[in-house]
């Protein structure tokens, strides 16, 4: 993909940026490895310069994944960005930061410590610069090693490393942003969750408040219940008392007897009775509290 199209796609800014960086290994391969490939050729004569030169590629290659690659990377690019630049006062940290911050989106970039974005960088250098290395061993060695004359084989090389670290960023770009869409919708499952939970604790709350209620009420009603049944206590009480008292107190009444119509018959009959005498019966003594005495003066005469 040609520059324009680069800065099309990821802006001017960006691509800037990469391109310092692509300098950086340019150089390092087409002229720092060539020089060091030569060195060893007068040592090693039975090997041609191209096969030690790849010797030297694929020793790198390797070496990427050491701490050292790290080291060497940040120091290459830190002086090349001030060479290229006017950030001439940055520090290796704010190097770091000005490669990583194209590297993933702004929101969670924000959020990443220095050890994240260092390990970051190492990973995002350590993968363009192998599939540099390849590339160049399938396509440039020739130009490296014998087309040493043409003036724009640095620009190939630097626009090579260009196409391989936009492709590598828009990689590692999109993981991010399928991690952060993950971690959205988990914290949006969290969210419901935690909703859910409220719901349920407010609920639990009711129904201790409900309990308590019908436990209150029926205590209430158990208080009530025995309140009747003393108030039926304290009705029934002094009925039985009065009709107790008018038993004993109040003599039996007579029976109202209706007055009767005499006629000659009855009377001579009444008299008759009177008249006779009947036989005496034994007369039995009797207990005085069956009498009823009365105190008027005729009964002592």
């Amino acid at each position: 993909m040609s520059v324009s199209k680069h800065i099309t796609k990821h802006g001017s800014g960006t691509i800037t940026r990469f391109d310092i960086v692509g300098s950086f290994f340019a150089n390092l391969f087409y002229n720092e490895l060539f020089k060091k490939a030569n060195s060893l050729k007068q040592q090693h004569l039975d090997k041609s310069t191209t096969d030690i030169y790849k010797e030297l590629l694929t020793a790198y290659s390797e070496f990427t994944e050491r701490d050292e690659f790290f080291k060497q990377s940040v120091r290459g690019i830190h002086a090349y960005i001030i060479s290229n630049t006017n950030q001439i006062d940055m520090t290796h940290k704010e190097c770091i930061d000005f490669i990583v911050k194209e590297l993933v989106p702004g929101r969670i970039y924000s959020s990443l410590r220095d050890a994240h974005k260092s390990k970051l960088f190492h990973e995002t250098m350590s993968t363009t610069v192998k599939q540099f290395i390849s590339c160049i061993i399938m396509k440039y060695l020739r130009m490296i090693i014998d087309q040493r004359g043409n003036q724009e084989n640095a620009t190939v090389l630097q626009n090579e490393f260009l196409d391989i670290i936009c492709t590598e960023k828009d990689r590692v770009y999109s993981k991010f942003i399928s991690k952060s869409s993950s971690t959205i919708n988990v914290e949006i499952h969290k969210q419901k969750v935690r909703s859910l939970e409220q719901d349920i604790k407010k609920k639990e709350v009711t129904i201790a408040q409900l309990t308590t209620v019908n436990t209150k009420a029926a205590e209430v009603i158990k208080q009530l219940q025995k309140k009747v049944i003393e108030l039926q206590k304290q009705l029934s009480a002094p009925i039985i008392k009065r009709t107790l008292v008018n038993a004993v107190v109040s003599p039996k009444a007579s029976p109202v007897m209706s007055p009767r119509v005499h006629t000659d018959e009855t009377v001579s009959a009444e008299l008759t009775e009177i008249t006779e005498p009947n036989e005496v019966s034994e007369v039995t003594e009797v207990d005085k509290d069956d009498i009823l005495f009365d105190t008027s003066d005729e009964y002592y005469e």
